[in-house]
């Protein structure tokens, strides 16, 4: 109940772009995380187009774009169809065992804003 406990945090992220890369058919085994500071809208646009042309690299599955309001920072993760990411970038790297992506198809393709 709210009267005992008190309102939780929301934290989310915004989508702002999506990609499919050449290896979308192949299951993903590594994944890359990068986070970055949101300085102004300009940054995001940088960082859209930066991921489009990631997203085109041999090996990448999927490539997406959010902002998390809650920090102010941009989070990019890439999906690889290699085990090992990719992304000199990254800020993070994952092995990926298991991808649940029934709607995976379904996904907006290029900017969402």
């Amino acid at each position: 109940m709210v009267s005992d406990f008190g309102r939780p945090a929301v934290l989310h992220w915004t989508g702002v772009a999506c990609h499919a890369g050449p290896a979308r058919t192949a299951p993903p085994r590594a994944a890359s995380r990068r986070l970055t500071p949101v300085p102004d809208l300009d940054s995001i646009e940088r960082e859209a187009e930066r991921l489009r042309e990631l997203s085109r690299q041999d090996g990448v599955h999927t490539a997406a774009l959010a902002v998390d309001p809650h920090h102010w920072q941009l989070v990019r993760f890439v999906l690889w169809a290699e085990t090992s990411a990719q992304d000199a970038d990254a800020t993070e790297r994952y092995e990926v065992l298991h991808l649940s992506a029934p709607a995976l198809d379904g996904l907006p393709e290029g900017r969402t804003w």
